[in-house]
């Protein structure tokens, strides 16, 4: 299974969900980021004596191909996208079984999904283009991440936009609250469930976990 947390626009959160779904999960990471926050997590957990996670890098679409080909069902390949557009991104996208798009719930980030659902329309355009089919069509599922609960205007305006904008997204059900166990958790390699058993943050990681299962499932 490859799962591809994607989204052009950095600061979203993607190389922290990637961290806690490659451990919630047991798979590995595909980290296309530039700045290699998952391959620096991995080393953390090694020199924390914590069970290690394969973290891979890619520099050319040939490299992420043959990486994402080496990935089958039964193994969890977790994609890392970088915080920008180019091709190496751009490929992972239709390579990918499921792409989850963290969202804070604020009118800034939805000026930058609507910036992704034009890189998913060029994508799907150019896919169509060169099979011939015309059923071929790439959605992402939009996380709400980084939530406030006290900014639940904010959260509702995002749903109703993703609602708005169904050709290209979908909701997942999940929202993850920004919550100090995060980076507290990186810092020591960890993942929020390890830090802490049974805190809040690992009750909606394992939320979205079940998402993502079920959004496969169907």
């Amino acid at each position: 299974m490859i799962i591809n947390i994607a989204h052009q626009k950095g600061g979203v959160g993607k190389s922290t969900l990637a961290t806690n779904l490659a451990v919630a999960m047991k798979g590995d990471i595909l980290d296309l980021d530039s700045q290699h926050s998952c391959l620096l997590f991995s080393r953390l957990r090694e020199d924390s004596g914590l069970g290690k996670i394969a973290v891979h890098t890619a520099d050319t679409v040939d490299e992420l191909k043959e990486i994402v080909g080496s990935y089958n069902g039964e193994k969890t390949l977790i994609i890392d996208s970088g915080g920008y557009d180019n091709e190496i991104n751009r490929t992972s996208l239709y390579l990918s079984d499921i792409i989850l798009t963290p969202v804070g719930p604020a009118q800034i980030e939805i000026f930058g999904l609507k910036k992704f659902s034009s890189i998913l329309e060029n994508v799907t355009t150019k896919l169509q283009q060169s099979s011939g089919r015309s059923d071929i069509s790439l959605r992402s599922n939009v996380i709400i991440n980084n939530a406030d609960p006290r900014s639940q205007g904010a959260i509702g305006e995002l749903k109703e936009y993703i609602v708005a904008n169904s050709k290209w997204f979908d909701l997942l059900e999940s929202v993850l609250h920004a919550r100090t166990d995060y980076k507290r958790a990186y810092g020591q390699g960890k993942s929020v469930e390890e830090l802490k058993a049974g805190s809040k943050a690992g009750e909606e990681l394992q939320s979205l976990v079940k998402d993502i299962k079920s959004v496969i499932a169907f």
